[in-house]
């Protein structure tokens, strides 16, 4: 029976070719081991994702990798860690390094509702932070910056994702420099450079984003 906007499908086959984001919620049971796998993942629809915050084993890892590298799959994103390897790094390694997957650690299936809802508030306000304010404390593979100071009137904040190598800061301040910087913010890891500036300005200096896009070392610039 349909719910809301919701349509039955007449086979999981049929769910799989039209739907644009498939989210895989099943209990960790023997019949869910290798669920979707190469077959299932051909059948998806071209150009979507795939989502298991559930049971690992209910994914072929090396298949979903490969549907992703070929542009089958536009993304994946996996908080549930194979039993496969001597870790969960191993199982998922086919996916690690791949710019459309997000891997993130399953949290325990044990938690009280209390821990719960504590972590859940805990996750939302840091993702808030980071798109409010570019911080990004508490990350483990990247670096990580309290920028949670609120801006102040008349300023803008510049976040840039750089690579650490030497002379790139010169090159990041020949561009702001041309501003009255405020403050200043530098944390680095893994050969990655985080800069979060606050430069006074009425006006939204979108040439920034475009002088620090051009630069050679620079992965990434957003202005807040």
């Amino acid at each position: 029976m349909p719910i809301g906007r919701a349509e039955s499908k007449p086979s999981v086959d049929a769910v799989l070719a039209s739907s644009d984001f498939l989210v895989l919620n099943v209990e960790a049971a023997p019949e869910n081991v290798g669920l979707i796998g190469k077959k299932e993942l051909a059948v998806m629809k071209k150009g979507s994702y795939l989502i298991n915050p559930s049971f690992g084993d209910a994914v072929d890892i090396p298949a979903l990798a490969d549907a992703l590298s070929s542009g089958h799959l536009e993304g994946a994103a996996i908080d549930a860690e194979p039993s496969g390897g001597a870790s969960a790094g191993d199982a998922l390694a086919p996916l690690q390094g791949l710019k459309n997957v997000i891997l993130t650690p399953s949290l325990s299936l044990h938690n009280t509702r209390e821990s719960e809802i504590r972590i859940a508030h805990e996750v939302a306000t840091l993702v808030a932070h980071y798109l409010q304010r570019g911080s990004t404390i508490g990350a483990s593979n990247f670096p990580s910056i309290a920028s949670s100071w609120p801006l102040s009137e008349n300023t803008r904040r510049i976040c840039n994702v750089h690579r650490n190598v030497r002379g790139v800061l010169r090159e990041i301040d020949l561009v702001v420099g041309n501003y009255n910087v405020g403050k200043q913010v530098l944390d680095t890891k893994d050969g990655i450079g985080y800069l979060v500036v606050d430069v006074q300005t009425d006006e939204v200096a979108t040439e920034v984003v475009s002088q620090l896009a051009v630069l050679s070392h620079s992965i990434r610039t957003r202005i807040l």
